[in-house]
């Protein structure tokens, strides 16, 4: 009789050929969770996501987590990277409520950005927890497909505070600026519009 004992599954689950599927797809796919059907897909570059599917991963953080396990001396397979993708995705799970919240805000810019080629790069991040000094914020990255360049913006909730925009290439900063929006007198969707256009902004100046 066999002593080890049987594999507790997770409330979202990564497999090897997820994986493997990712690697190959086209570059900018993304490896998301849907929440309505409880299921992991790889899908194209796309900013017509909605709040309710939760990027784990973009394809480029392949290259990471497979440099991660050789730095560690593991194995770096589509199962070990499997393993590492279901950690993180179990990981954001636990934030996932106030994400998909603060995600309705990132709506409207992701689907001005998808009409000109540009689109998530990477899971959503979030800061804060509460009102006041720790307003909550929440962080998305887009970028061209293939491209070096990326955009980290941070929007606050209700854009009340300052939105802050980071340019990166090759993964390093290159440069970081805020923007201040009168939320009381300018309507959202002026702001969505300029946020969308300055991150267009940014990558035409920054292209490969």
């Amino acid at each position: 009789m066999s002593t080890s004992m049987p594999h507790k599954r997770r409330p979202i689950e990564v497999s090897a050929d997820q994986v493997a599927y990712l690697r190959q797809a086209e570059p900018g796919s993304l490896l998301v969770w849907i929440e309505a059907s409880r299921q992991v897909q790889v899908y194209p570059p796309t900013g017509r996501l909605g709040e309710h599917r939760m990027i784990i991963a973009a394809q480029e953080a392949l290259d990471g987590l497979t440099l991660g396990c050789e730095e560690s001396g593991r194995p770096a397979g589509d199962r070990e990277l499997a393993e590492d993708l279901t950690d993180i995705a179990n990981d954001w799970l636990s934030g996932w409520p106030q994400v998909r919240v603060l995600t309705a805000m990132l709506t409207p810019i992701r689907l001005r950005l998808d009409r000109l080629g540009i689109y998530p790069a990477d899971s959503v991040h979030l800061d804060g927890r509460g009102p006041g000094p720790d307003l909550p914020r929440i962080t998305e990255t887009y970028a061209r497909p293939g491209s070096k360049a990326f955009v980290r913006v941070t929007v606050p909730l209700g854009f009340v505070e300052p939105v802050q925009f980071q340019i990166c290439a090759h993964y390093a900063p290159l440069s970081e600026h805020t923007m201040q929006f009168d939320c009381l007198h300018t309507r959202a969707e002026d702001i969505e519009a300029t946020i969308a256009a300055t991150v267009t902004a940014c990558l035409d100046l920054h292209q490969d």
